[in-house]
């Protein structure tokens, strides 16, 4: 699925992706999230799939947030933040602790997230788990304007990564 071209401004949550596959948020026209307590939420919620080892979710993976206004306006010059911008994560305690048992053919959960501008934000971009492992975060302007001149800030941090290993900031 592709989620472009729209301004979501004041919602508890703007854009959420669970338990998903090849989504991208973005690309030929940038989404406006912005106000809310998450701008862009990707998680696993730990859905039993009997198909797959050792019979739990392995659906949320090869998402990319590109191209998108997270704090900000659709002009990317003012501070309309939400709590956390990008907020990756798994939020199932089971999934957590079967991560170490996992074979190393099941594939990593793969976020890419690029080229977005993420000012304005408590958090701008958060990784949480064991499952948000693999992220890929290239070309954004976090804390900035959209020129990369001005500074609009994130509140607390501007990535943020708890449990989650394997991680790539460009």
């Amino acid at each position: 699925s592709t989620i472009e071209g729209n301004h979501l401004i004041g919602n508890q949550d703007n854009v959420v992706i669970l338990d998903g596959t090849l989504n991208v948020i973005g690309g030929g026209m940038a989404n406006v999230t912005s106000g809310g307590l998450v701008g862009v939420a990707i998680a696993t919620t730990g859905v039993e799939d009997p198909t797959s080892w050792p019979s739990f979710s392995l659906l949320t993976r090869d998402n990319t947030v590109v191209g998108n206004f997270i704090g900000t306006d659709p002009s990317g010059t003012a501070d309309l933040g939400n709590h956390i911008g990008i907020d990756i994560e798994t939020d199932d305690p089971l999934l957590m602790s079967l991560q170490p048992l996992l074979p190393t053919q099941v594939p990593r959960y793969t976020t890419s997230i690029l080229s977005n501008v993420i000012p304005g934000n408590d958090t701008g971009i958060r990784l949480t788990g064991p499952f948000a492992a693999g992220t890929v975060m290239a070309g954004n302007l976090i804390g900035t304007d959209a020129t990369g001149t001005t500074d609009l800030g994130n509140a607390q941090d501007g990535v943020k990564s708890v449990n989650a290993d394997a991680n790539t900031l460009m």
